[in-house]
């Protein structure tokens, strides 16, 4: 058997003081004495700056108790607070001695009836609520006259005349200083890095570390960045009124592009009304002299829609609405930002379907509801002047041996008769058991070269080979009377 005295204070002050530990230990050696408990069969566990509310396997002393208790062992206490201020506490408590076949003796009280238990761990429970309570009334005190509890923030001291917060220069600079760095990008490490290279120091006039900087930048949060969303650039010629919403005809840019059709009616070449223009004074919008490219674009375009920007009937077009008085088409903001999406994906190089596809996902309709077509969106793209879409006929690259008659539109496809030579000049060589690599040699030694002025190649060779052997190509060489021709 053995007789186990258990001590508990709450804070570090009593530990430090001694106030209440001495108190407990002698009660209890006294009850123990009184018992007929001899001295050697007595053990002391003290839980020092422990609360009454924490669980019983975070106590240090607690737990070693409940791991050497066993059948008829006695265990005393000062009050039953010692054990908790919590009912449900108590009772687990109460519970594991009941398995343990352990004695449970209080100094201050007894604990025959289990009613007079059930009554004091209620009033331990009420106090432990009442100290709670205190507490914060205490903490919201201090809060309402700007007084710091606990640790003192970095980058603030502690007021000289009351316990109030200031800002600290010093540390304040530190703080806009790695604010900075991670706005340029700077990782946590290379921002530590840096400040251990600058000779900042932290409080503790030692190296910042990267736990440190981090929270120095979670209490200290980047400043929120507020992107502006720029306007829609105008097609040249327009302008946006004084209300910065209403579209209206520029005067000035209209003249320059009366004055370029003009000047090419007269048979004059880009550069040439470029030069006139530079010459008289006129500039982009940019302050410069007009480009080849821009004026190819100015006489290029169609009559412009929004002629003094009067209505001429019917439904606006898409990306304007009528003002209220029907009288002018004036901007509409959110067609605008769906124009400038599918703006911004074509000329990332989308296809009108992946772009309708992608403005699906996003949810994105037209005025009645349903979603783009690629026939739509084209159509009002080209309306728009954000995109020119001309459709362009593409030629296929035709196989070697091939070539192409006639302009684009009615382009036919003809044998080559100089790459007829080179073809049946391979297919003889072969025969004869030259390899690929021979094979070029002789015909770069013949003359032939490639389609793009080049020595032939193996790999090319084995591809004509290939193409021949296999009889895939549509078209048929034309009949050489001297395969061994060198081309002039």
């Amino acid at each position: 058997m053995k007789v186990f005295i258990y001590v508990r204070v709450s804070t570090k002050q009593q530990r430090m003081a001694g106030d209440g530990i001495t108190e407990q230990l002698q009660a209890c050696q006294q009850k123990a004495q009184e018992l007929g408990y001899p001295n050697s069969l007595v053990f002391i566990f003290v839980d020092a700056a422990i609360s009454g509310d924490t669980l019983f396997h975070k106590r240090p002393a607690l737990s070693r108790v409940l791991k050497l208790m066993q059948a008829g062992d006695v265990f005393i206490v000062y009050r039953r607070d010692r054990i908790a201020r919590n009912v449900l506490l108590g009772a687990q408590f109460d519970e594991l001695l009941r398995q343990n076949s352990v004695a449970l003796v209080c100094v201050t009280q007894e604990t025959n009836l289990l009613e007079d238990i059930h009554k004091t761990d209620l009033y331990a429970q009420h106090q432990r609520e009442k100290f709670i309570d205190a507490t914060r009334k205490a903490l919201g005190t201090k809060a309402a006259q700007n007084d710091c509890i606990g640790t003192v923030p970095y980058g603030f001291k502690r007021s000289a005349v009351n316990s109030s917060l200031e800002a600290c220069e010093q540390e304040q600079r530190v703080i806009a200083f790695i604010q900075h760095l991670k706005l340029r990008g700077y990782s946590l490490r290379a921002i530590t890095h840096t400040l251990q290279e600058q000779e900042y120091t932290s409080r503790a006039q030692k190296s910042f570390q990267v736990g440190q900087v981090a929270k120095i930048l979670k209490n200290n949060p980047l400043p929120a960045i507020t992107y502006i969303k720029k306007k829609r650039v105008l097609a040249y010629g327009f302008e946006y009124g004084a209300d910065g919403v209403v579209v209206q005809l520029c005067h000035k840019e209209q003249h320059v592009i009366t004055l370029c059709k003009k000047l090419r009616e007269q048979k004059l070449s880009y550069k040439q009304i470029a030069q006139k223009l530079a010459n008289q004074g006129y500039t982009n919008r940019a302050g410069s002299c007009f480009s080849v490219g821009q004026i190819a674009r100015i006489v290029a375009r169609k009559k412009l829609v929004l002629q003094e920007n009067k209505p001429k009937g019917g439904q606006a077009p898409y990306g304007f609405k009528y003002s209220e008085d029907k009288s002018t088409l004036i901007s509409h903001q959110e067609e605008q930002n769906i124009l400038s999406f599918a703006k911004h994906l074509r000329g990332k190089g989308h296809s009108l379907e992946a772009i309708v596809r992608e403005m699906a996902i996003f949810g994105y309709k037209t005025r009645r509801g349903t979603f783009f077509t690629a026939a739509n969106l084209s159509q009002k793209l080209k309306d728009m002047g954000h995109v020119q879409l001309v459709e362009t006929k593409t030629l296929v690259d035709l196989p070697y041996g091939f070539k192409y008659t006639g302009d684009k539109k009615n382009a036919q496809s003809v044998p080559c008769p100089k790459e007829q030579a080179a073809i049946v000049l391979i297919e003889e060589l072969y025969v004869r058991g030259l390899s690929l690599r021979k094979i070029a040699q002789e015909l770069d030694k013949l003359g032939y070269k490639t389609r793009v002025g080049k020595e032939f190649h193996p790999t090319q060779i084995a591809r004509i080979l290939k193409r021949v052997s296999d009889n895939k190509s549509p078209y048929q060489p034309l009949p050489m009377e001297n395969n061994y021709e060198t081309p002039s």
